[in-house]
């Protein structure tokens, strides 16, 4: 009996063990590279898919409005509780332990499960290619012209609006093909046993900002399927990039362009070029407004239709939440070896011209 008041009160320092012990082999980019993204994480992941990915719906939302809720419930409890003089400290802070126990257990399975990718060594080392600081401004012109001319091929191609998929099922299917094209090349960016979702959360993340979320607690892709047609393909790449084990998000950003546009279907094509055309166009915009105008009006119609109906998007959608949201997801991909912060998506670029130019662009 006297054994639980020092049980009591060194329970809630437990948690503190392997969070140090995380903290420690996120040091170690060799250990995590060879024995956690290479050998642990796609065992885990794969039986995370085949879990729970035959279900219909997305466990992983539902877990995150449960985790939500159950955070709010105890710190109204805390409030009250603050209130009150007739109870003792303990029993007053006792929902604060319970908040404590959650987000430390939260923290410990998400870097078990998942999160020590950020601190792999990468796509760079896997691919033996040099990912420079800096590029030269010709070399961003031109990949930003091959890409138009491609964009502009595949969007007036007779067959691009038969190839539309017709279901959300028939687009994940078609990313899995995708990535097994891919695999043909490089074999370590195999995808199996295919967990791909439609967000719970499709309309509230419009006004968020993100279009797809990797849950590393079900190995659960989500994809935010409100957002418009042509984004989508490339997002479920992306978040299939993910889901194989790469967190840096221009990392995630590249795999994806990479395995959309190995597809054989001329509308996951164009997503993906599409995407790389604006991050290109993006990074040319702040050297040379002028030469951008320029490429701009060579724009088949069509595509110029497209991007009109994603700048429509993206300002109906402007909201302070929209901002508060990229501030937290900057400070948490910045406390993750990201230093960028949110703006490591645009990294892209030095991505696709360090492969283009031991691979080519096609």
């Amino acid at each position: 009996m006297s054994d639980k008041p020092f049980v009591r009160r060194i329970l809630p320092a437990l948690p503190l063990m392997p969070i140090l012990g995380i903290l420690l082999i996120s040091y170690s980019p060799d250990f995590i590279e060879t024995r956690y993204a290479r050998h642990f994480y796609p065992a885990l992941a794969q039986k995370l898919r085949i879990f729970f990915g035959w279900m219909p719906f997305s466990l992983g939302d539902l877990l995150y409005t449960l985790a939500a809720v159950t955070i709010i419930i105890q710190l109204t409890l805390l409030f009250k509780n603050l209130r009150k003089n007739d109870i003792d400290r303990q029993q007053k802070f006792k929902p604060l332990l319970r908040i404590w126990y959650l987000l430390s257990s939260t923290y410990i399975v998400f870097y078990l499960f998942w999160g020590l990718n950020y601190y792999r060594k990468g796509i760079a080392d896997q691919l033996e290619i040099k990912l420079k600081g800096t590029y030269p401004t010709q070399e961003l012109i031109t990949l930003n012209k091959e890409l138009l001319q491609i964009i502009n091929q595949l969007r007036s191609h007779p067959d691009f609006n038969k190839q539309i998929f017709s279901t959300q099922e028939a687009m994940f299917k078609e990313a899995e093909a995708s990535y097994q094209n891919l695999s043909y090349q490089f074999h370590f960016l195999q995808y199996q046993s295919l967990s791909l979702k439609p967000t719970l959360f499709g309309r509230l993340g419009n006004y968020g900002g993100f279009l797809g979320y990797y849950n590393p607690f079900t190995g659960e892709g989500q994809i935010n399927t409100t957002c418009p047609h042509f984004l989508q393909p490339f997002v479920t790449c992306h978040e299939m990039a993910h889901q194989i084990g790469y967190a840096s998000e221009s990392e995630a950003n590249f795999i994806g362009f990479l395995a959309s546009t190995q597809s054989k279907n001329i509308f996951m094509q164009y997503s993906g070029y599409l995407e790389m055309y604006l991050y290109t166009f993006g990074k040319l915009r702040q050297t040379d407004s002028n030469l951008v105008k320029s490429l701009n009006q060579q724009l088949h119609p069509l595509v110029k239709k497209d991007l009109k109906e994603y700048k429509a998007y993206l300002k109906t959608h402007e909201t302070i939440l929209q901002d508060w949201t990229n501030k937290i997801f900057d400070l948490f991909l910045k406390s993750n070896h990201q230093e960028q912060g949110i703006n490591s998506y645009r990294d892209v670029v030095g991505w696709v011209i360090a492969y283009k130019n031991k691979y080519g662009i096609n």
